[in-house]
């Protein structure tokens, strides 16, 4: 029997870039990765140099409407070895965004998750 869901927000379960740096300096450069989903509260990726559950990050997603990067703040939730390679899955919870980020964000998930039947 599987654990019960603990997401308190939906996932859109898509493939969205995203630049990201540890912000105390362990990973001074950036890195660009796929995320595997994207929710109004976090964002999971995949990425090749190791963080820290509790690191904090700095992060700019790559969304569709968006001619720039919509950059945010976050912390690392959770980390686990990527199955089959020499990968890491992160799951990073939003501490900072803007009210243009927030904005955005919202819009690409609006119109990414299923329609509510009756709405």
């Amino acid at each position: 029997m599987s654990a019960p869901e603990q997401r308190r927000a939906p996932r859109v379960a898509r493939s969205f870039l995203v630049s990201f740096r540890a912000l105390d300096g362990g990973q001074p450069r950036w890195d660009t990765v796929p995320s595997r989903d994207l929710s109004a509260l976090g964002v999971r990726f995949l990425g090749e140099h190791p963080l820290a559950v509790g690191a904090a990050v700095e992060m700019g997603l790559r969304l569709p409407a968006s001619q720039q990067l919509v950059p945010m703040k976050g912390q690392v939730v959770w980390k686990q070895p990527a199955v089959c390679s020499r990968l890491w899955e992160y799951g990073v919870f939003f501490t900072e965004l803007d009210a243009s980020a927030q904005r955005r964000l919202q819009e690409t998930l609006a119109f990414f998750l299923p329609k509510v039947r009756g709405s």
